[in-house]
């Protein structure tokens, strides 16, 4: 999700049941945070999952929101809120808390900062040199130039 310059994620867990927000910014207040968004995603894929599955849907729509309890919440990152959100997308498997593997660090002290700036460069990493990033060779071209100079 993409909302007020920020990403997070929103998890439909049709295993257990259940509507995760999975967001690095502090805070409690789901309700004025999130502006009903949640809640609006989780009535209109309750839709589209009542055409494969009624019970589902039935169970999801009942299912509350909550919001994940992670120590690597952060005061006021949404510059960083892209790189939180693609990590969390890559390793949330739906498992709850306990059982993440994230590593991200708390915010005290600089480990977080450096876990970011290595994780920037991973993701940039990976969009240059897709295979569907039809502009590849151009930048690969140019990042050599820049790496030579």
């Amino acid at each position: 999700m993409f909302s007020g310059n920020h990403f997070y994620v929103i998890c439909f867990n049709l295993k257990k049941i259940t509507v995760e927000i999975i967001d690095n910014r502090s805070g409690d207040r789901v309700d004025t945070m999130y502006d009903g968004i949640p809640e609006t995603m989780q009535e209109n894929f309750g839709l589209y999952i009542a055409q494969q599955s009624p019970k589902k849907s039935m169970l999801l729509s009942n299912a509350p929101v909550q919001r994940l309890q992670m120590k690597w919440r952060t005061s006021n990152k949404n510059v960083d809120s892209g790189v939180f959100a693609m990590h969390h997308m890559e390793t949330y498997m739906g498992y709850g808390l306990r059982n993440w593997e994230c590593k991200f660090a708390a915010e005290v002290g600089i480990e977080q900062k450096r876990q970011l700036e290595r994780a920037r460069q991973i993701y940039a990493t990976k969009i240059v040199y897709s295979g569907i990033n039809f502009l590849k060779g151009q930048m690969t071209t140019e990042i050599k130039f820049v790496n030579q100079n």
